[in-house]
C-alpha cells in the first residue's frame, strides 16, 4: 500500500473530509490525489504535519507499521511517560 493510500485510509476511518485535512496540513487537494495514485509521496515536512494531525506515527504512514508504545516527555510535569498509540485510535496513557 502506498503512503497516499494509507493516509486516505486513516482519513476514512476517522471520518475526516479531504478538504478539512488539506487545509489543516496546508496542502492542495490535487496533491492528495497524486499521493493516492502513487505519482509521488508527501515530503518529510508534510509527513510530520500529517502524522501530528492524524495522530499516527510516521512509521505507520511510511511502512504500515506502528509502535505499541511511544515515549514522550510530559509538558506539565517534565517526566517521561509511555503511551499506547494505535493507528486509528486516540492516544491512551499506559499505566
Amino acid at each position: 500500500m502506498t503512503v497516499g493510500k494509507r493516509i486516505l485510509e486513516v482519513l476514512e476511518k476517522k471520518n475526516i473530509k479531504i478538504i478539512d485535512f488539506a487545509n489543516a496540513v496546508n496542502v492542495f487537494e490535487e496533491n492528495i490525489a497524486e499521493w493516492k495514485y502513487g505519482n509521488y509521496d508527501p515530503t518529510l515536512v508534510q509527513l510530520a504535519k500529517i502524522s501530528n494531525y492524524l495522530n499516527v506515527t510516521t512509521d505507520y504512514l511510511i511502512k504500515g507499521e506502528y509502535s505499541q508504545e511511544v515515549c514522550y516527555v510530559c509538558m506539565r510535569c517534565n517526566k517521561k511517560k509511555k503511551i499506547k498509540q494505535l493507528p486509528f485510535e486516540s492516544i491512551e496513557p499506559v499505566e
